[in-house]
């Protein structure tokens, strides 16, 4: 998993790049988008909430 900021902005950055890239989902730890790499696997890229 990889976090970010932003995770809207990363998702927009990252299919302007032709990423195959999820829907942003929600859950109580934060937000997150998942990535397809050539190879088939999905990459978690999430904006955690703070505590």
């Amino acid at each position: 998993m990889q976090s970010v900021p932003d995770v809207e902005a990363e998702q927009r950055r990252l299919a302007a790049k032709g990423v195959d890239v999820s829907e942003i989902r929600a859950e109580s730890w934060g937000r997150y988008t998942m990535v397809g790499d050539p190879d088939g696997n999905r990459w978690v890229v999430a904006q955690l909430f703070e505590e």
